[in-house]
């Protein structure tokens, strides 16, 4: 059985699993560290304009945690599109590791925080998680 934290890879990306329901997964794209510095880069300039802040409180693309889990270290779990319609075990190559309890912790937060753009259902699901 797959949880909360799993890593796996499917078509050449690696993701971290959020939650699933039926058919429905839901997933966080762990972003290369190339990518993972344009997303900061651009978070960081937003940052330093207060007039941006507020317009883009609930924008997709600043939804995401900076894993420290080792092998992962520095690298991004974006969740602009956590949504997938697959199922668990026929496409997904699963990686045998998870991330920390401390990256679980984050992502749960960023998921439930206030103005989060993540859909209702991937909000409710993680809620009832003991993480």
């Amino acid at each position: 059985m797959h949880v909360f934290g799993d890593i796996f890879r499917y078509q050449e990306r690696d993701y971290v699993l959020l939650a699933h329901s039926g058919e429905l997964v839901y997933a966080a794209q762990i972003l290369s560290h190339c990518d993972t510095e344009r997303i900061r880069a651009l978070d960081n300039r937003r940052s330093t304009r207060p007039d941006l802040l507020d317009k883009t409180d609930g924008c997709r693309l600043y939804c995401y945690v900076v894993l420290t889990t080792p092998k992962l270290v520095g690298r991004c779990a974006h969740l602009n599109t956590p949504e997938k319609d697959a199922c668990l075990d026929c496409f997904f190559e699963w990686q045998g590791i998870s991330v920390n309890a401390d990256d679980q912790k984050m992502l749960r937060s960023e998921i439930l925080r206030p103005g989060s753009p993540v859909s209702v259902g991937l909000k409710k699901i993680v809620a009832g998680l003991d993480v």
